[in-house]
């Protein structure tokens, strides 16, 4: 699928967190495939000290800008596929312009509505965003079925792709120990479980097994000493530390499209505990991954840990087709 020509441009304006992960990651594979591409990254500016900085979300001018610097070169037919790996603000309506310039305009969508608690992006954003683009790129089946079910999304505009599994070229070795790690890593959101991991915690025998919760909005819980909390932004390099060195890293989530960190701990080779809401269990395969449980409660979860610490993955190699899904469907004819 190589190309001679970048005539295709992917796009990410935010500034760190899992799209820009994903982001990273999509240019890797897409050199790894000989694919030509061009990147937008979020614009910078020049700080006194000669480094480059992202621009504030606030900096109108230096956006519209972007947007024009955008238009322009698909006027110019410099590029005739456009990729929004995530979307931003400032991206809005943008889609629309780039279709009447003759740019086939590909959306990933990852949330068919906002997760309790977080306010980006709106239901009234996503549905505009589903109309800004001629195809729709999703992660999970349960993500392009809720675009269809309460964005009145046309089915054959959307295209569901595995996320894909990163190349992690720095993987660390679990260190030889008599504790059983399990992990509860993310931005700490509410829907992902804390609560519900901290009273499972307590019905667990924890000889020989240590629980860390690790991210930046996770509070500790002064009930629980004997869980170690971690509790500030972790870099790229900090998650596969992390991840590395668990026996377990669970998803407790009580609400769920999908997460852009199963994917890495499959990269890393440890194993995952997922809650069966929305597409999270799409991204394992119960067994070789990692493991599904059902019971979404207390005693639910600590049966899970209990049971997934007591086996062992028989984790299969993805086809070459499986790994490069994403990217054959961006840019499919």
């Amino acid at each position: 699928m190589a190309t001679s020509k970048a005539d295709q441009i992917v796009v990410y304006w935010g500034r760190r967190g899992g799209g820009l992960d994903l982001f990273n990651d999509f240019i890797d594979d897409c050199k790894h495939l000989g694919v030509s591409i061009v990147s937008s990254n979020r614009p910078t500016y020049r700080g006194r000290d000669g480094k480059l900085y992202p621009i504030s979300f606030m900096n109108a001018r230096a956006w519209f800008q972007a947007r024009k610097l955008l238009l322009n070169q698909v006027s110019e037919g410099e590029y005739k596929t456009v990729v929004f790996i995530m979307s931003s603000p400032w991206d809005l309506f943008l889609g629309k312009k780039l279709l009447r310039k003759g740019a086939q305009v590909v959306r990933i969508i990852h949330d068919s509505q906002p997760h309790p608690g977080e306010k980006f992006p709106p239901n009234f954003l996503i549905r505009l965003l589903t109309k800004d683009c001629s195809r729709i790129v999703t992660l999970s089946n349960y993500v392009a079925n809720q675009l269809i079910a309460h964005h009145g999304v046309n089915p054959q505009k959307i295209l569901v792709c595995r996320f894909p599994i990163p190349n992690v070229e720095n993987k660390q070795s679990k260190k030889d120990s008599s504790s059983k790690k399990i992990l509860l890593i993310g931005r700490g959101k509410k829907y992902q479980g804390q609560h519900l991991l901290e009273e499972a915690w307590d019905l667990l025998e924890k000889t020989g097994k240590e629980l860390v919760i690790a991210g930046e909005g996770f509070k500790p819980n002064t009930k629980h000493p004997d869980i170690i909390y971690k509790n500030w932004w972790m870099t790229r390099e900090e998650m596969i530390g992390e991840i590395s060195s668990s026996d377990l890293v669970v998803f407790p989530y009580t609400e769920a499209s999908q997460s852009g960190t199963i994917p890495l701990c499959i990269a890393l080779n440890s194993p995952v505990l997922v809650s069966n809401l929305g597409g999270l269990s799409e991204q394992i395969v119960d067994g070789e991954d990692g493991f599904v449980f059902e019971n979404l409660s207390p005693n639910g979860l600590a049966l899970g840990i209990k049971n997934a610490l007591s086996k062992n993955i028989r984790k299969k190699p993805l086809t070459e087709k499986e790994e490069n899904e994403l990217i054959l469907g961006c840019f499919q004819s």
